[in-house]
């Protein structure tokens, strides 16, 4: 579809001169009044036939008049002053072209204009001097080629989209949302913003919906290359302009010098329009504000590295663009390679998608690697990539196509601080993170952190994944730490990793204190974090922390020890003691405890060796191996005895008695927690004390001793009560309950189970809420009120989560319940 050139409203009458120009434009401005475009349609019929010499037909839409409204609006902003607007045109600019006669009325209002015009002129607005010599260089164009008047050689369409790119793949929720955002509120919304990290096909969506939406734009689409991370910097706005503008017919000769006066004519000419607009690799908002066309109709798409939030916050939408999911990589690879060789080799694919992370850049180039080399098996690919130092420098083809190029492009724009702090990150021991270990990575405060994380998520080297949660993709990882081989020496990058590591150590401890907080510690920096103000508003906050950094605790573990840093990999296992109490996670809880029993032996230090071993021996415990859990008890026994840790012993013969109850010798049980009662007596630890008479009582009620059983738990729930222990209370209740159950005492046991309740929801434990619920639910079964099957459910939600034997327990007794029910 050819655009409407202005030839084809005018007649063969001589040309208008400048006066009668601001003549009519003076008749519009006072039947617009501020300029608002509210009689547009009612004026252009009269505004054409005055203003270009249409005569008494009216051919065409209004976009000539719609062009008007614009540049009169955009001068009454920026003028201020309604009454000289129209005071502004330069009457020589064409004066060669006035009428050789005027009616007295005209010359005097022109006289009259010429007069005004010389007290005001350096007030004036060039924006409508632009607009006169568009409109009379039209109908100059319209006189000297009257013969081509109606012909198809005005101004072509304009479509400057590059080819729509060949292997586009999937993006078909991302090109939704690009539809969505078009017609968004029942028309099409002006600017959209996508914006990623180089090179995971963000001018490929563009183009491709562009492309695919043709029907939208029938006055064309603009394409400009704002070549943000060229070598040569980015691209001037005006030189854009200048393209656009000859693309929408003006001659070179008729274009502002300035890029203001540049703008406002485009805006003019796109006032009303249609237009498609792509504005590719934005450097800044600042760059793209003068190429946005003028009309709600129009859609400009600027694609950029950077977030661009100065263009969201005058209303562009974003979509931030994520790697292709191993499907769609894997339907990329295929296009590329050949459907045979896929099939052939899926393992090898998938892990060849995997290896460059969904990024599409990077499997385009391993494709054509593979493709360069027809007999080269996708497997032997994979070997090449497997070594991550080298796996980017091989994400080239021939030094033409380079994923670490495209990441260096970005790179080179990150100021100093931001540049440092992205190279550290790198040696996070997880894949996720936080402020505040990024402040440490880097050795800062926390605000300052925020504000380098912010510019590295606006550069899209970040992903931020949550709230204060941020994570690398996995090849830009990599480069971020080929960045710091390079450029950072190897004792300042293990100082970063050093600080990190102790940050997750301070936290967890900090966490611990509030979780337990009576409980002792053999790890260094407890007495610290005793003293410091606490870091969590409670027990439940303090364990939400620890659940979250769950994999970077244990992240840190591994590099720690694989660091040979052993002091610091036992003292955070000692740490994960909480964790692993009150939420269990087995296998990680058996892993990490391995690593530190290790740790402590080459430290030859006895008091960690056998609180690690304890807590070792606690998680084979818990999972009923009963072997192993008294083989490293009974060596926590004997490396507390040896280095005279008479906590830690009396520690490790409490869980002997707990592994013997367990095995089915209560009576060898009940000795062992005598023995452990004695020493902890000894040394006026009441925590301790009330701890071993639970146990005790426990014991007693298992073997149906019931009165002693009471004695006993009633002393130690007393105890929990003048400490100020509300969770150690909360769990003697529940075995209070437990005994007054099989009593038949029914309702008593439902008195403390619902005085523990509600303080278990609130300790952060999953596992202990879970049990109390457990036994409310079995109490409320043998009342018949209805409300067993409801604390069977919760309990067993809470429990699937954590693991463990006591989840097919809990599925039993509901499956039982409602068998019966």
């Amino acid at each position: 579809m050819a655009r409407r050139a202005y030839s084809e409203y005018v007649t063969t009458d001589p040309p208008p001169s400048v006066e009668q120009v601001a003549f009519e434009l003076k008749r519009m401005r006072q039947r617009l009044g501020l300029g608002h475009p509210a009689v547009v349609l009612e004026l252009s019929g009269p505004v054409r036939r005055h203003l270009l010499g249409a005569g008494t037909s009216d051919h065409g839409d209004a976009s000539d008049v719609v062009l008007l409204v614009t540049a009169l609006r955009d001068a009454v902003e920026e003028l201020g002053d309604h009454e000289r607007l129209f005071m502004s045109v330069d009457f020589n600019l064409v004066a060669e072209h006035s009428y050789p006669t005027l009616t007295e009325r005209r010359e005097s209002l022109a006289r009259h204009i010429k007069c005004a015009m010389k007290t005001v002129r350096r007030h004036a607005d060039r924006a409508l001097e632009s607009l006169a010599v568009v409109l009379v260089s039209s109908r100059e164009r319209g006189s000297s080629s009257a013969e081509n008047v109606g012909d198809d050689e005005g101004v072509p369409l304009p479509w400057q989209l590059l080819p729509a790119p060949t292997q586009f793949t999937d993006r078909a929720g991302d090109l939704a949302e690009l539809d969505r955002l078009a017609t968004e509120g029942g028309r099409q919304r002006a600017l959209i913003v996508i914006t990623g990290p180089g090179g995971v096909g963000k001018t490929a969506l563009a183009s491709q919906w562009l492309h695919s939406r043709s029907q939208l734009f029938p006055d064309g689409v603009l394409q400009a290359d704002l070549d943000a991370f060229t070598p040569g910097g980015p691209v001037a706005a005006g030189s854009v302009l200048c393209g656009f503008l000859r693309a929408l017919g003006i001659a070179s000769e008729r274009i502002p010098a300035d890029v203001p006066e540049q703008a406002k004519l485009f805006r003019s000419l796109t006032a009303g329009k249609a237009l498609g607009v792509l504005l590719d690799d934005a450097a800044s908002a600042a760059q793209v504000r003068p190429l946005l066309p003028a009309s709600s109709a129009s859609v400009t798409v600027v694609t950029s590295r950077r977030r661009l939030g100065g263009l969201v916050t005058q209303g562009a939408r974003l979509i931030v663009l994520e790697p292709l999911g191993e499907p769609a990589a894997i339907e990329l690879l295929t296009r590329s390679v050949g459907g045979s060789r896929v099939a052939n080799e899926p393992d090898a694919a998938r892990a060849l998608v995997e290896m460059c992370g969904g990024m599409p850049i990077a499997v385009c180039v391993a494709a054509a690697r593979l493709v360069v080399q027809p007999r080269r098996s996708i497997a032997l690919a994979v070997d090449d990539l497997a070594d991550q130092r080298r796996r980017l420098a091989r994400l080239a083809v021939n030094g033409d196509v380079s994923v670490e190029a495209t990441f260096d492009l970005s790179y080179r724009e990150l100021p100093e601080q931001p540049a440092a702090l992205y190279r550290m990150l790198a040696l996070h021991p997880g894949a996720e993170f936080g402020t505040g270990v990024a402040a440490a990575a880097v050795d800062t405060t926390p605000e300052e952190a925020k504000d380098l994380l912010s510019v590295l998520v606006d550069m899209n080297m970040l992903l931020d994944v949550g709230a204060d949660r941020f994570k690398f993709h996995d090849l830009i990882r990599l480069h971020a730490r080929s960045q710091g081989d390079r450029g950072d020496s190897a004792p300042a990058r293990e100082q970063a990793a050093r600080r990190m590591l102790d940050w997750y150590l301070r936290t967890a401890m900090s966490a611990n204190v509030v979780v337990i907080p009576l409980r002792w510690h053999i790890g260094s920096g407890y007495q610290e974090a005793y003293q410091r103000p606490p870091a969590f508003g409670g027990a439940k906050e303090a364990m939400a922390w620890l659940e979250l950094e769950r994999a970077n605790l244990l992240a840190a573990v591994r590099l720690a020890a694989g660091n040979g840093w052993h002091e610091w990999t036992w003292q955070m296992c000692e740490a994960l003691w909480e964790l692993f109490l009150y939420r269990k996670h087995y296998g990680d809880w058996i892993w990490s405890h391995e690593v530190g029993v290790a740790a402590a032996v080459r430290c030859a230090d006895h008091a960690a060796e056998s609180r690690l071993r304890y807590q070792l021996g606690r998680g084979y415990l818990e999972l009923r191996r009963f072997d192993e859990a008294t083989y490293e008890t009974e060596l926590a026994v004997r490396r507390a005895q040896a280095g005279g840790h008479h906590r830690n012993e009396s520690a490790a013969l409490e869980q002997l008695g707990m592994a013997a109850n367990g095995q089915g010798q209560p009576d060898k049980a009940i000795e062992y927690f005598r023995r452990s009662l004695a020493i902890e007596r000894a040394l006026g630890i009441r925590r301790g004390v009330a701890l071993r008479l639970r146990r005790i009582g426990m014991t007693l009620t298992d073997v149906g001793r019931y009165d002693e059983a009471v004695e006993h738990l009633a002393d130690a729930r007393d105890l929990f009560v003048e400490l100020a222990d509300s969770p150690g209370e909360a769990e003697t209740l529940r075995h209070l309950a437990a005994v007054y159950t099989r009593m038949g005492r029914l309702d008593v046991a439902l008195t403390h189970l619902r005085a523990a309740l509600p303080i278990m929801a609130l300790s952060g434990s999953d596992v202990y809420h879970a049990q109390v619920l457990a036994a409310l639910g079995d109490v409320s079964d043998q009342l018949g009120d209805g409300a067993a099957r409801g604390y069977f459910r919760q309990a067993l939600d809470l429990a699937e989560y954590t693991g463990g034997p006591e989840v097919d327990r809990l599925r039993a007794r509901l499956a039982a319940y409602q068998a019966t029910g």
